[in-house]
C-alpha cells in the first residue's frame, strides 16, 4: 500500500474511540514509520477490516434493503389509508411505528398493536419525539401520560 493512493482516497472524517490495545497498533505502525500519522494508520486498519468483513457487509446490505423495502411498503400504506396492510406491517416491525407516528399522528392503533413506545428511528427519535417535532397534541398527551405510567 503506498502512501499516495491512502491520501488520494481521503474524503472524510470521522471521530473514532480505540481502547489501549487499538491505540498501541496505531501507534505502533506509525512509529515503525510505515504511516505519518495516526490518522492515517487508523484509516489502513479500517479500510483492511472492512476488506475482511464482505461477508458481513453483504448480509447487512441484504437486511438494509428489506428494512428499506418494508418503509416504503409501509409509508405508501399510510398515505392510501390501508389501516390493514399498515397493521400487518406494525406486527412485522415495532420499528415502524414512530415512522406511522410521524406521519398520521394515530398513535391508538399503535397502542392497540402493541406498538413499543421506546421504539426509535434511524435518527433515534421516538414516537413521543416526533409527535412534539409535528405539533400532535393528543399524541403528545397520550404517549406522555404512557411514559409516566399514567396511560
Amino acid at each position: 500500500m503506498s502512501r499516495h493512493s491512502a491520501k488520494r482516497a481521503r474524503s472524510h472524517v470521522i471521530s473514532v474511540r480505540l481502547d489501549d490495545e487499538m491505540l498501541l497498533a496505531v501507534d505502533l505502525l506509525v512509529r515503525a514509520g510505515l504511516f505519518q500519522s495516526r490518522s492515517e494508520a487508523a484509516s489502513q486498519l479500517i479500510k483492511a477490516g472492512v476488506q475482511a468483513s464482505g461477508e458481513w457487509l453483504r448480509q447487512a446490505q441484504e437486511i438494509a434493503d428489506s428494512v428499506q423495502k418494508m418503509k416504503q411498503a409501509f409509508m405508501e400504506a399510510v398515505k392510501q389509508k390501508d389501516v390493514r396492510t399498515v397493521s400487518l406491517l406494525l406486527e412485522q416491525d415495532g420499528r415502524l411505528a414512530a415512522d406511522y407516528a410521524e406521519q398520521t399522528g394515530d398513535t391508538p392503533l399503535l397502542l392497540e398493536r402493541g406498538a413499543d413506545r421506546a421504539a426509535q428511528k434511524d435518527d433515534g427519535l421516538t414516537p413521543l419525539d416526533l409527535a412534539r417535532e409535528n405539533g400532535h397534541d393528543a399524541v403528545i398527551a397520550l404517549l406522555a401520560g404512557q411514559a409516566d405510567g399514567n396511560g
